[in-house]
């Protein structure tokens, strides 16, 4: 797949997700690049590093079912790593790491849209 992902400003923060799961067959890689500077208040993407992995998507199901987003909030806030950079950066994972798209606050038209590839 290949495609661009769009936020604008104003969207809020996804749940946490992977790409694919263990009953995917095969072994993928979800890479994104920023066509763009992103800058903090953009939302960059949120990922949870060593969550490729059975035991984590199981625990995960829980806190996101937990509807509130409290628990989620937390867990992102202590473990969550933040991709941000300049254009061209470029983030590469397990397409089973436990990631999700920040909420973009920007308020500069100059850069309240941001584009990943």
């Amino acid at each position: 797949e290949l495609a661009c992902l769009i936020t604008d400003s104003g969207a809020a923060r996804q749940q946490l997700h992977a790409d694919t799961t263990f009953e995917d067959r095969g072994f993928l890689v979800t890479v994104f690049i920023a066509l763009q500077d992103l800058h903090p208040d953009m939302g960059g993407t949120l990922v949870l590093p060593s969550t490729a992995n059975r035991v984590q998507h199981d625990s995960m199901k829980k806190v996101v079912g937990d509807g509130t987003g409290r628990y989620e909030r937390r867990i992102l806030c202590e473990r969550g790593k933040r991709f941000e950079g300049d254009a061209g950066a470029a983030l590469l994972m397990d397409s089973r790491c436990l990631h999700c798209g920040g909420a973009n606050t920007a308020s500069r038209v100059s850069r309240s849209r941001r584009r990943l590839l």
